[in-house]
């Protein structure tokens, strides 16, 4: 495709581009049935490559002295492993990246590929990531049983 065309053909998109829109989403929504799947997965996907690109045995990689179990995290599914920020202020970088737009999930599998897998995440499972966020309990705070029950109320007799 020659240069003057491009130039021609993205001048007609910029004057065009509400109608443009409109029949794309008219599309989508008509299509659904057949391009959910198919985004669904392409990101599944995606989310693979980024496993393997960030974990290459495919699994946790929690240190196991900051996190809730004892010894490695042996947790190799995919459907539970998360890219995770390493450095922590993940949802500060997604405001970045995305402008007024949250970035989360497949959309931050996106920009990592178009960033050429930046050296600022790894792969966690979801409880060690959860216990790793500002959520998490620290470890030294169910030490004790009786910490729990105080949390949590007396147990419930059967």
């Amino acid at each position: 495709m020659s240069v003057n065309r491009k130039v021609r053909l993205r001048e007609y998109y910029l004057r065009n581009k509400q109608d443009f829109l409109t029949k794309a989403r008219a599309y989508h929504w008509e299509n659904r049935e057949r391009i959910l799947p198919q985004k669904r997965g392409r990101s599944f996907r995606l989310k693979l490559e980024i496993i393997l690109h960030y974990s290459p045995n495919g699994i946790c990689q929690c240190a196991s002295q900051d996190c809730w179990h004892v010894g490695p995290c042996h947790v190799s599914d995919p459907r539970v492993l998360t890219v995770d920020h390493i450095q922590g202020k993940g949802n500060q970088h997604r405001k970045e990246i995305g402008g007024y737009r949250q970035y989360s999930g497949s959309h931050i599998y996106f920009w990592i590929q178009r960033n050429n897998f930046p050296p600022l995440f790894q792969i966690l499972c979801i409880n060690c990531n959860f216990v790793k966020g500002p959520r998490g309990l620290p470890k030294e705070a169910l030490v004790d049983d009786s910490d729990l029950l105080l949390t949590l109320g007396e147990p419930i007799a059967n």
